[in-house]
């Protein structure tokens, strides 16, 4: 699980397997807190899926992170030598084989289904990545090849001592990240503590419409916390005797 937050960062990376949600998770990150959004796709991809030579690609990157306050998404190896001296955190998304497989088996359907335009120049194509025995061609290929790779790489980059500068937020499902980017990005709401399993019950059993039993939750929780998070659940508790009535 995550560390305990110490500070907003400003410099963050997002790492993780093909087809984690690095670039979803990144887009998230960049909406609330206001980070500039780098994806290194966008940098490395030209027309009709060729690529720019190597070096081109590092220059973009120093140009794109030459000023603070962004998040990066990507895995690109030639590109660590630059980016994880110059980032404060780095996510790791570190989600099971079979979870990443369906993720990305919906994006990539989903880009093909709708035709998305993908960086300014290509479109997913289906075909080739159903093509299971070349990691030259299919995503999914690529996926089987290097998972366990990358689950070792990315723990031996994590532990060398020239990236012990570096947060690092590990999650193992998509819920923890979620979870955690709801409170990291709420800056009144310390991560370190989250809503205790009353509140958190009384709240869902209240969306479901079970406002009896809702009441009986919150009035736990209400009982067991003092100051202003009190005044919060005595408010819950009234509209839930509201709907109760």
């Amino acid at each position: 699980m995550a560390k305990e937050q110490k500070k907003l960062a400003k410099k963050i990376i997002v790492v993780g397997s093909t087809g984690s949600g690095k670039t979803t998770l990144s887009e998230k990150l960049s909406d609330r807190l206001g980070l500039r959004f780098i994806e290194l796709d966008a940098l490395y991809w030209l027309p009709d899926w060729n690529h720019v030579p190597v070096e081109v690609f590092q220059e973009r990157v120093k140009q794109a992170i030459s000023q603070d306050n962004w998040v990066v998404a990507g895995n690109y190896h030639f590109s660590r030598e630059i980016l994880w001296p110059a980032a404060d955190s780095v996510i790791w998304l570190d989600y099971s084989l079979w979870t990443i497989f369906w993720r990305l088996w919906n994006r990539t359907w989903r880009r093909w289904w709708h035709k998305e335009l993908l960086w300014g120049t290509n479109r997913e194509r289906l075909w080739p990545h159903l093509k299971l025995w070349s990691v030259q061609d299919s995503l999914f290929a690529w996926l089987f090849s290097t998972y366990q790779r990358r689950k070792k790489e990315y723990s031996d980059l994590i532990a060398q001592p020239e990236n012990s500068h570096l947060e690092v937020f590990h999650f193992f499902t998509p819920l923890e990240a979620e979870t955690w980017l709801d409170v990291y990005c709420n800056k009144t709401v310390p991560c370190s503590k989250p809503l205790p399993i009353n509140a958190r019950l009384g709240v869902e059993l209240f969306n479901a419409g079970e406002y009896y039993r809702a009441h009986e939750e919150l009035e736990n929780a209400w009982r067991d916390e003092k100051g202003e998070i009190r005044v919060m659940y005595q408010a819950l508790l009234q509209v839930a005797v509201v709907f109760l009535h």
